[in-house]
């Protein structure tokens, strides 16, 4: 897996953990060589892992504000940052 420095250069030392963690997470639903061309997940649970719910780290992302919370004209939503999984 080949991440760029680049766009890690700018990222805060407290974020560098969820940098590894979705590193790692990612890293295990790539097949391997080593593992005859299966995921460590799927040697893990003996089932080919979803990847339809991965995204760019660091892309916009957005939280839904529940409607107890919103007013009539409100935002119903917040726009966060992906830090991971």
């Amino acid at each position: 897996m080949v991440i760029s420095m680049t766009f890690f250069k700018n990222v805060k030392l407290m974020y560098w953990v969820s940098v590894a963690i979705c590193a790692v997470y990612i890293n295990n639903r790539c097949p391997s060589n080593s593992t005859k061309n299966k995921t460590p997940y799927e040697m893990w649970y003996g089932y080919i892992p979803s990847v339809r719910h991965i995204r760019v780290f660091g892309s916009s992302s957005y939280a839904l504000i529940p409607k107890e919370q919103t007013e009539k004209s409100g935002a119903r939503s917040h726009k966060c940052i992906f830090l991971g999984y």
